[in-house]
């Protein structure tokens, strides 16, 4: 994990929303989405429970919070 996907993950947990965090983090929407993928790869744990109303993080997504 490098520091621009941490601060990318604690601005999807603070705001519970993709497009508001993207926006947080000056990055394009679908890049925020990759560098989450990337992540989550990395990390072998999905961290997100994504639906439309919008994220939350998963029990993985907690731990890596704390």
């Amino acid at each position: 994990m490098n520091p621009r996907q941490l601060q990318t993950f604690l601005a999807v947990i603070r705001h519970e929303n993709l497009t508001r965090a993207a926006a947080e983090v000056n990055l394009a929407q679908s890049s925020l989405s990759d560098q989450i993928q990337a992540l989550e790869e990395e990390l072998g744990a999905e961290l997100f429970l994504r639906s439309r109303q919008g994220v939350v993080p998963t029990a993985a997504g907690a731990v890596l919070k704390a």
